[in-house]
């Protein structure tokens, strides 16, 4: 026999040690770290968050790190590499040490709109433009010049 099929036939068959109240005990643990890993995904971000001192990626890494989620998850979730990600984030703490402060009433704006290549500045403002927001609107909720807004719009 292999080491590779001593191995393989290590994890199928766990040590007899193990109790059926063990083996039971540790397919709930699984069970729950699973559920908890489904409730710990984040799925959207408060748009009152990008009003800060921030830059977008500082604000988005910020929030998603502050949620729990490690750097892999967040480099997959963004689709950015995860030196860049850290880097950001160190850079975000640096800048604001105090946590997010999020309230239930805040709108919010899907995470996934970030996955692409783009700005994520640029992306967030022509998304809140095409969800049928004004300028002049998305330049209040995001506490900058309505020409700023509208030169990224316009790009």
């Amino acid at each position: 026999m292999t080491i590779l099929e001593e191995k393989s036939n290590k994890i199928s068959n766990p040590p007899n040690f193990l109790s059926s109240n063990d083996k039971d005990l540790l397919a709930h643990i699984e069970q729950s770290i699973q559920e908890y890993k489904k409730e710990k995904q984040i799925t959207q971000i408060p748009v009152r968050l990008f009003s800060g001192r921030l830059a977008a990626s500082e604000v988005i890494i910020k929030y998603l790190k502050e949620s729990g989620l490690s750097y892999a998850e967040i480099s997959r979730i963004i689709k950015r590499d995860q030196r860049t990600v850290w880097t950001t984030y160190s850079k975000a703490i640096k800048k604001q040490k105090e946590p997010f402060n999020v309230k239930n009433d805040d709108s919010l704006v899907d995470i996934a709109i970030f996955s692409t290549k783009n700005k994520p500045l640029q992306t967030l403002i022509k998304h809140l433009i095409a969800k049928g927001y004004s300028k002049k609107q998305v330049a209040s909720m995001l506490d900058r010049s309505y020409k700023n807004i509208w030169m990224i719009a316009n790009e």
